[in-house]
């Protein structure tokens, strides 16, 4: 069972979980249990930053780091995070998704389009990608 939110045990777990090398990856904490998602991005960037410095980072630290870098409108650094993520893990959804809603945010429809087809790759029955790429092809008029 895991800890209850907010619960220190879950936060060891969470930085246990960074810690680790790519040879033992345990089900990384739901995100509701990471310092991120506990009103604490500050804390949680600083991990994050530390996992990637120590080179133990996997596609999800990358992913996670763009999205708290993306509340603070730094649109270089998430792409880049999420250009890496999604380079570590050919299967990982997430970052590629994030890709194609931030292109579409900056107006930039050809790179949303071609994001959401990667997208679509990863996950060709996901139906919030679907309509993401439905509507950016609507966007270009096709």
């Amino acid at each position: 069972r895991l800890p209850r939110r907010g619960c220190p045990e879950a936060e060891v777990q969470f930085r246990r979980t960074l810690a680790l090398d790519g040879k033992n990856k345990p089900a990384f904490p739901g995100r509701a249990r990471t310092p991120e998602h506990m009103n604490r991005k500050a804390e949680a960037e600083a991990v994050y930053r530390q996992a990637i410095k120590s080179q133990a980072a996997r596609s999800e630290v990358f992913n996670n780091l763009g999205a708290i870098v993306c509340t603070r409108n730094e649109y270089v650094e998430c792409e880049q995070l999420w250009r890496e993520a999604a380079r570590l893990d050919p299967t990982f959804l997430e970052p590629r998704f994030n890709l194609g809603l931030l292109y579409r945010t900056l107006g930039r429809p050809q790179e949303s389009l071609r994001a959401f087809e990667d997208a679509s790759r990863a996950a060709p029955s996901n139906a919030s990608v679907k309509a993401e790429l439905e509507n950016v092809r609507k966007l270009l008029g096709q």
